[in-house]
């Protein structure tokens, strides 16, 4: 929940005053989930150091919370990739984690969590 929460984040500072759609996919041992804005995108000096902390293009920001989203979701198995939207202008970020099949009845889970 709190690397949704510094994704959406991120993504309505990046365009305040775009639309942010979040797309989700599932296949039998992976959920994917797509944060799409309308900002600027991803400046080309910062797309090799995005996820490390204090990086940030945004005045009066800390840099941390892509850092923390990405930490908290391989916490659980998963990763998160960054890209600029196709078409512009905005930014993509993928967080794809596994899901772990239940024995018995139930529904699928996220791994580890």
């Amino acid at each position: 929940v709190m690397a949704f929460y510094h994704l959406l984040k991120n993504a309505q500072e990046a365009g305040p005053e775009g639309a942010i759609r979040v797309v989700f996919s599932a296949q039998a041992d992976q959920v994917q989930v797509r944060f799409e804005d309308e900002g600027t995108g991803i400046p080309p000096h910062l797309q090799a150091t995005l996820f490390e902390p204090f990086v940030t293009s945004k005045a009066g920001q800390r840099g941390l919370g892509l850092t923390l989203a990405r930490h908290y979701v391989e916490l659980h198995g998963g990763t998160v990739e960054a890209e600029d939207r196709t078409p512009p202008p905005g930014s993509v970020f993928t967080v794809t984690l596994p899901v772990q099949q239940r024995a018995g009845h139930g529904p699928p889970r996220l791994a580890d969590g």
